[in-house]
């Protein structure tokens, strides 16, 4: 049976052998060539050759294992949808010709890993002019004779790191190189999903989206959060073939929940917690990235319910004033002026809710973004693009991952939340500056409460946004589903503006 699983080549690149995958055109990466392409040709760049190099496998230290199932580089993904790794891919921006370099390998690979292919091979399977081993990519590329070889080298905004730009021995000897160049134009191009894409990103919302719904049910009193972490990944892979996560799950209970970043996901539920599961699959590095917030018992307390309807107010009230032409950090502010006003109106906070922004006394309950691009990372690229808003260097504001105004075609999460970390409230009581919007002894009641996050991920349209996240969101609706009389039907809600 293996010997068919590259039935479909030259139409489809994956799910043509699987009842739970999701059929990926080639035609995608063809677009998604022809619209960087177009970008370089409207700002006057007309000529040269595009040379990217793929992703290595990583070893696990000093051992003879793979650290993990290889992961494409995306920018490379993104332009040919390479599964493998140690390829180049070569793009001729006169005439989009392209072309792959493939590994020469060594027999004993058909040993370990499995048949090994003629170079015809892979130039049908990801619908490419031509592949040429690699051996070979030095001479194949002198033939060519390019005025100029652009490079991909640019430092990604959210981590500081630069990605890696090809190299070969005698590159830099035989051809004029431009590591400028093509770094602004990929990335740019990538915040602009086509309706393809967006098809794969629904794919991986929907399995993220059932898996937050399964672990929802399997939940009881004092459940572990590993056995909680381990049903997303079963429903996720065996329904829906969401092998790869977009990174570590987050699955915290209790206090933890104030932790944005918490990976352990080591501990039982305490008694009448909360569960916040940050979790997100990815199909061909597309990935989901959707939180939850619900009772380990399956019933909200009081607490529990005012906060989480505070958040729920400021996500919905979010997504309906999304639309092209809103300003992100305009975002923000709406986010903390309704959390703001619903501590206010808890007796947590004191004072007018502009001052308790102006102050950071709303960060201090909301310390972060409000949301980023989303797409071949979860942080995805272009937040800061050359041409776009400089980062807001205020708390809160300076950890949007963007603070451009929205354009059709972008995909971002919508991820307010409401902690109640302890460190950063103990900080706050002890300076008077923030001390005197505080009401301590009230704030001290949740001081076990941990927090709630909502997070969808939604895409910008002509009017409005789709969300393309589907799980139970009303307190309602998740009592109703973790007790098994509600039967939740997934499907895209619209916010139209």
């Amino acid at each position: 049976m293996r010997r068919n699983t590259f039935a479909g080549l030259g139409e489809y690149i994956v799910g043509v052998n699987s009842s739970c995958g999701h059929k990926i055109p080639l035609a995608m990466y063809r677009d998604n060539r022809t619209r960087l392409l177009k970008r370089l040709s409207d700002n006057g760049i007309k000529d040269g050759l595009i040379l990217i190099q793929g992703g290595e496998e990583e070893m696990n230290y000093d051992t003879d294992t793979g650290l993990r199932v290889f992961r494409q580089e995306a920018y490379f993904a993104w332009l040919f949808g390479v599964q493998e790794s140690s390829f180049y891919g070569t793009i001729d921006v006169a005439t989009g010709n392209t072309k792959l370099f493939c590994p020469v390998l060594g027999q004993d690979f058909a040993r370990v890993f499995g048949q090994i292919y003629p170079t015809e091979f892979f130039t049908k399977k990801y619908g490419v002019d031509e592949t040429v081993a690699v051996d070979n990519m030095s001479d194949t590329l002198k033939q060519l004779k390019p005025k100029v070889v652009y490079l991909l080298k640019g430092t990604n905004t959210d981590s500081g790191l630069v990605a890696k730009p090809a190299n070969f021995e005698g590159l830099a000897e035989n051809f004029k190189l431009d590591y400028d160049t093509l770094f602004p134009h990929i990335a740019e191009a990538r915040v602009f999903k086509s309706e393809m894409e967006l098809d794969v990103l629904r794919h991986a919302s929907l399995g993220s989206s059932k898996a937050h719904i399964k672990a929802m049910k399997s939940a009881h009193q004092g459940v572990g959060e590993h056995e909680i972490e381990s049903t997303l990944l079963h429903e996720a892979y065996s329904k829906y073939g969401l092998r790869h996560l977009g990174y570590t799950a987050i699955v915290c209970s209790g206090y933890d929940c104030a932790v944005l970043h918490y990976l352990p996901n080591d501990k039982d539920a305490p008694p009448d917690s909360l569960f916040l599961v940050d979790f997100g699959t990815e199909y061909q590095l597309y990935t989901a990235d959707i939180t939850t917030t619900w009772p380990a018992s399956g019933k909200f307390t009081p607490q529990q319910k005012a906060i989480y309807n505070i958040v729920l107010d400021a996500n919905l009230s979010v997504m309906k004033s999304m639309k092209p032409g809103t300003s992100w950090p305009d975002m923000q502010t709406l986010a903390y002026n309704i959390i703001g006003n619903g501590l206010v109106g808890l007796g947590l906070l004191k004072g007018d809710v502009k001052d308790l922004i102006e102050n950071d006394i709303v960060f201090l309950f909301m310390p972060h973004g409000l949301g980023h691009f989303l797409g071949m990372a979860v942080h995805d690229v272009g937040g800061y693009n050359p041409g776009t808003p400089e980062r807001i260097m205020k708390p809160g504001y300076q950890h949007l991952r963007t603070a451009r105004v929205l354009e059709k075609g972008m995909v971002l999460t919508v991820e307010p939340g409401c902690y109640f970390n302890t460190a950063m409230l103990e900080q706050a009581f002890k300076d008077p500056a923030k001390n005197k919007y505080l009401n301590e002894a009230e704030i001290r009641k949740y001081w076990d409460f941990g927090g709630v996050r909502i997070e969808e991920n939604v895409v910008v349209l002509d009017d409005g946004i789709e969300n393309m996240t589907s799980v139970p969101r009303t307190v309602e609706e998740i009592e109703k589903v973790m007790a098994g009389t509600l039967e939740w039907e997934c499907k895209s809600t619209f916010y139209k503006n």
